[in-house]
């Protein structure tokens, strides 16, 4: 399936009232994460969402086998 702007759009749209700005404390701790992680390879989208999860005192909600076993996850399969 290909996906376009108008798809991004619709998703923006869709999702925007559930979007929240990440401070730079989050950006920084993700940053260092991603890199003391580099091992497992971790994309820095996800680190920033782990990062903004554990912050805020929620739990990050993924399918990615390398946050199964840590802190505050829900890890969810297909």
């Amino acid at each position: 399936m290909k996906y376009d702007r108008k798809t991004a759009d619709y998703w923006h749209k869709k999702l925007s009232f559930i979007c929240r700005a990440a401070p730079r404390e989050v950006l920084i701790k993700a940053v260092i994460s991603r890199i003391d992680n580099k091992k497992k390879n971790l994309s820095i989208f996800d680190c920033v969402g782990y990062m903004y999860a554990i912050e805020n005192k929620m739990n990050f909600v993924t399918g990615d086998k390398v946050f199964e076993s840590l802190e505050s996850v829900d890890f969810i399969t297909k």
